[in-house]
């Protein structure tokens, strides 16, 4: 099969497109993930970066902070990647072509198998 899978992507939203020889773009899947547009306050919890701690009388730790776009970006990322592996898969396409900004970018990379 000489088709070419290009995808085109952010955090937020992705368009697939497809090309043969000779033809039109043809866009054959958009993708969105709407959380990746929400405010950070929407998408955490208020007790961010704290929990209890067995070392005393009020005692607290602290743990790493995580920025709640970028798990929204690597849920996104998966679900890309996923979609990308199963095509790959039932040899939907020959090559594909990604577009995206470098962080984005490697969580994709980070999420797809050998196959794609």
């Amino acid at each position: 099969m000489n088709t070419e899978w290009i995808l085109v992507a952010n955090a937020a939203r992705a368009r697939l497109l497809q090309q043969r020889p000779c033809l039109p773009l043809l866009l054959l899947q958009h993708f969105e993930h709407p959380q990746s547009r929400l405010h950070a306050g929407a998408l955490a919890d208020d007790q961010q970066g704290r929990r209890a701690s067995d070392q005393g009388f009020g005692a607290v730790a602290l743990t790493a902070r995580s920025d709640p776009h970028r798990k929204q970006a690597e849920q996104f990322a998966q679900e890309l990647s996923h979609f990308i592996e199963q095509a790959a898969q039932q040899g939907e396409f020959r090559s594909l072509k990604v577009f995206a900004a470098p962080r984005f970018l490697s969580l994709l990379r980070r999420h797809c198998g050998r196959n794609a």
